[in-house]
Order: structure tokens, then sequence, then C-alpha cells
């Protein structure tokens, strides 16, 4: 076990590795604090970093335990060598956990109570990060720019309206949704650092609005009929909701004329 100023890590491998993952670890939350930290006074707290070692031991930990989920009980799984045979750094399941828990911590409604494309951008942005003086450097790595490249010969394209004002489902199904969301969400941490503050903060606002009332209990389902109609129910209400949080969130923070938007557009073809 080894404790570090904002880890507890459970180890199974050797120290210069545990060490290797702490250090990242520890640049991932400087980077946090420095660029997210203003979106709440809320206190981000500790985290648990188990280290497998090997991936059959991470699989087999992640199969039989909820203990990997990104939110719930603090901990977070990874395993040595977890870059092997990979064109990420290795640390991206680390780095997108503690974005994750780190956003939770902030405010109860986050991450999932966002527009999608920041939540899916600012995933994308820390799994492609590495190390770098005590901090993230970002930019896109092997994986992310084969993608892109895959989506460029199949003509995949998004403006960034569509991107900012699209659903989940849309920048899911575009091949180059993620990369693009990843991508904007870079230009603006690079050239507008105080928007991704303010544009997070106009999501807190929106999302306690519209999850105020959220206290009700649906009436157990009988059937399967029952189960499958309130399945659907909550699917539909979901993406209502979505649309509508993103409408409110961009009158708060995307006030922009379409000379603006066409900049924006321009910045997005340009960025990597």
């Amino acid at each position: 076990m080894v404790e570090a100023p904002n880890f507890l890590v459970l180890t199974h491998t050797d120290a210069k590795t545990t060490d290797r993952i702490v250090d990242a670890a520890e640049c991932c939350r400087n980077w946090l604090d420095k660029n997210l930290g203003g979106i709440s006074d809320e206190y981000a707290m500790k985290a648990v970093i188990r280290v497998c070692a090997n991936s059959e031991e991470y699989s087999a930990y992640a199969r039989g335990s909820d203990d990997t989920a990104f939110n719930s009980n603090r901990e977070i799984v990874t395993f040595k060598d977890a870059n092997m045979g990979s064109r990420r750094s290795g640390f991206d399941r680390v780095f997108t956990a503690l974005l994750m828990q780190y956003l939770s911590d902030k405010d109860g409604t986050m991450p999932w109570n966002a527009p999608p494309w920041i939540s899916v951008g600012l995933r994308g942005a820390v799994s492609a990060a590495v190390p770098e003086g005590g901090t993230l450097k970002l930019g896109p790595d092997s994986w992310e720019a084969e993608l892109m490249r895959e989506a460029q010969k199949k003509g995949a394209r998004m403006t960034a309206r569509e991107l900012m004002e699209g659903s989940a489902e849309k920048i899911y199904e575009n091949p180059a949704g993620m990369v693009l969301a990843a991508r904007l969400t870079r230009h603006f941490l690079g050239s507008k650092k105080d928007f991704v503050v303010a544009y997070l903060k106009a999501s807190i606002e929106v999302a306690t609005d519209l999850t105020k009332d959220d206290k009700k209990v649906s009436k157990e389902a009988q059937t399967e009929e029952e189960e499958e109609a309130q399945m659907k129910e909550r699917k539909d209400s979901g993406k209502q909701r979505s649309s509508e949080l993103v409408q409110k969130v961009h009158e708060k923070a995307c006030k922009w004329t379409d000379k603006e938007w066409a900049a924006l557009d321009s910045a997005l073809a340009a960025a990597k």
C-alpha cells in the first residue's frame, strides 16, 4: 500500500511500476485542479487506485466486482503494462476515471448531466494526454489520429454547432464525433480555458434545476410489458431532458453570432 497526496494505492506489482502510476495520477490531479477546479468550491476527495499485477488479474477483478466504477466507491483499477499492445499511453483508464470522480465531487449533477459533447470531449482529451512537468500535456495520440484518418476517408464531419448541440447518439454514430469532441475541448482549454469553466458552471445550474424533482418513485412493473414501457419512457424522457439541457446551457454560455460560429468551425478544422 502506498500513500500519496491525493491517492491511496493498493498494488500487486513492483515499486517502479507503482511509482510511475502514482506520479501520472498526481499529474492528472494537478491538471484537474488547475483547469477544472473553478467549477465549484466543493472539495475533490482522495481516490483509491488498485494496480493489478497483470491483465488477467485486472479482468478477473473487473468481472467480479463493481469496484471499478468511476464514481461510486472511489476505486480505480489498472494493471502493469496496461499500454502493452496499445496505441494509448496506458494511463487512459486512470485519467478518465479520475476525471469522472473529480467532476462528480465538484457537483453531484456532474458529469452525466452535462451536454454530451463536453463530457465526451473531456474524456477524450485526458485519455490521450501524457504526464509532463507535473501536469498533463494534451494532444492527440496515435489511436485518435488513426480514428480521425479513417473518419476523413469516409467524409465524416460535423460543424462545431452540430457537435455542441448534438445528442450523444449523434456524436457516437458519426465516425469523427468522439475525436472532434476531444479536439474542440482541447481548443477551448488551450485558448479559452475560462469558457470551459463557465460552460460547466452553466451546466451545473441548468442540471440542478432540471433534476430538482427527480425524487418521484416509479411504480414497480408487474409484467414484462410494463417493464418495457417504463424503460422506453425513461429513455424518451432522458433524450428530452438532454435536449432541453443543451438548449438552456447554450442560452447561458453560447450566445454567439453566425460569424462567431463560423470562426469556431475554422478553429475546429485546424485543431489537433
